[in-house]
């Protein structure tokens, strides 16, 4: 049986866990906190039941109206002016409970406003699988 479940990721029901495959599509870099959501998705009371596939695909367009910088994950010079990259980031932060399985960019397109689109073919995918959940 196959089961859809959406919800609002930064108020998700404890009842919502052990999943077979959870998909973030554009998401992580429009939340106020998100390693809240990240926090959320593995574990013993995880999103992703161990063995299951956390697929996450994001332009990552950090933006300080979404985010306060201090909570970006990647998307910004260093102090040493190197630049911190949000996937690099993102596997680093889930390396705890899931595994990189694959990266890969995919095309995608999005509204700018009411007369304008815009896309990119470099938007990362990356899949994980829960190792530790």
């Amino acid at each position: 049986m196959v089961q859809f479940r959406t919800a609002d990721p930064m108020c998700l029901p404890a009842e919502l866990l052990d999943f077979d495959i959870v998909v973030l599509h554009d998401v992580i870099d429009a939340l106020a906190s998100p390693n809240a959501l990240l926090g959320r998705v593995g574990g013993v009371r995880g999103l992703v039941r161990k063995g299951g596939l956390l697929v996450l695909s994001s332009a990552y367009q950090w933006s300080e109206d979404r985010t306060p910088k201090g909570l970006w994950l990647g998307g910004y010079k260093a102090a040493d002016g190197s630049v911190v990259s949000s996937q690099e980031t993102l596997v680093h932060r889930l390396s705890e409970d899931f595994t990189l399985v694959r990266s890969e960019p995919l095309q995608q397109v999005w509204r700018e406003s009411d007369c304008e689109l815009r896309g990119s073919e470099h938007t990362p995918s990356v899949t994980f699988s829960a190792s530790n959940a």
